[in-house]
């Protein structure tokens, strides 16, 4: 009775706050994975909102700017998409990096349009089509 207990609370609590990651695309160069948390799309009408979550091959990226900077291990990214006019704006990112520090940016409020046959394409291809809670 007490372990069917205790495996009903851990699921329900672990079903609660769990993410759910899914595989969208390697880069052409095999440097990067990127990934969508399908639990976390929200829609307000034609603005899709999700986070995306890109892992990098160690020493591969390191930003953009002058050097010297560190190696980014994987970056988080929350992103409203207008999946009408296929463009995009970045409402937060936390940037993780080889070390074990991180920095976190806030939101932007330019919208941008969204490369075609680009990784950030695939993303918003992938959110657009996904029924959000």
């Amino acid at each position: 009775m007490h372990k069917t207990i205790l495996l009903v609370l851990l699921l329900a609590c672990g079903t609660a706050q769990a993410s759910q990651w899914v595989f969208v695309l390697k880069s052409a160069d095999g440097k990067q994975n990127s990934y969508v948390d399908v639990t976390s799309v929200r829609s307000a009408g034609v603005i899709h909102r999700a986070w995306e979550k890109t892992v990098y091959k160690p020493h591969s990226y390191n930003g953009e700017g002058a050097p010297p900077r560190k190696w980014w291990h994987d970056s988080v990214n929350l992103f409203a998409f207008n999946c009408n006019e296929e463009t995009v704006r970045s409402e937060s990112i936390t940037v993780y990096y080889e070390d074990g520090t991180h920095e976190t940016e806030s939101a932007t409020t330019v919208w941008e349009p969204v490369p075609p046959d680009t990784m950030l394409s695939a993303v918003m291809q992938v959110v657009c089509a996904l029924k959000p809670k």
